[in-house]
C-alpha cells in the first residue's frame, strides 16, 4: 500500500511541474529538464552528437539528435551486433550525451562503452545528462570533470 501510496504522489507531482512546450516537441517536461534538453538539441545543430540513452525513439522528434539502432539500450536486450553499432555511433559522435532519466546499468557497466566515454572529456554533469566531448570547443577554457558515476 505505502508503495502504491508513493507512486501515486510521485506521479502526481511530476504532472504538476511538468508542462509541453515547443523545446521539448509537446511532450510533458519540467522547466530544468527543458532547459538542459534545449542546450543539447542546440549542440545538436553544430556538432554530430549521439544520445545514449535507454530509450531510442528521441531522433523522430528532434533529427539532428542521433540514436542506437535498436529498440532499447539494456544489458539482455542487445544482441552483439547491436552492441556493435552502439560502440561504432559513440567512436564516430563528436559529442555524446548520456541520459541519466532511465535505466543506465548497460552504459555504466558495460567496459567497452566506458573505455569509450572516457577517452573524450566529460563537460556536464547534472542529475538529467551527462555531456562528453571528443574535442571540446574554446579547449583553453575547459576542464575535464571526474566521472562520479564511474564504478
Amino acid at each position: 500500500m505505502f508503495g502504491l501510496a508513493y507512486q501515486v504522489h510521485a506521479t502526481w507531482t511530476a504532472w504538476r511541474n511538468s508542462r509541453p512546450s515547443a523545446e521539448t516537441a509537446g511532450l510533458y517536461a519540467d522547466s530544468a529538464w527543458t532547459a538542459e534538453w534545449t542546450n543539447i538539441v542546440d549542440i545538436s545543430r553544430k556538432q554530430k552528437l549521439f544520445l545514449l540513452s535507454y530509450g531510442t525513439g528521441e531522433h523522430h522528434y528532434f533529427p539532428t539528435v542521433e540514436t542506437a539502432d535498436t529498440w532499447f539500450v539494456r544489458t539482455g536486450l542487445l544482441f552483439p551486433a547491436d552492441k556493435e553499432r552502439l560502440l561504432e555511433k559513440i567512436k564516430d559522435a563528436d559529442v555524446v550525451v548520456e541520459d541519466l532519466n532511465g535505466a543506465t546499468a548497460f552504459i555504466d557497466g558495460d567496459e567497452d562503452v566506458q573505455d569509450l566515454l572516457v577517452s573524450m572529456c566529460l563537460t556536464d554533469s547534472t542529475a538529467n545528462f551527462q555531456i562528453w566531448w571528443r574535442h571540446p570547443l574554446n579547449p583553453e577554457r575547459i576542464v575535464c570533470k571526474t566521472n562520479a558515476r564511474r564504478k
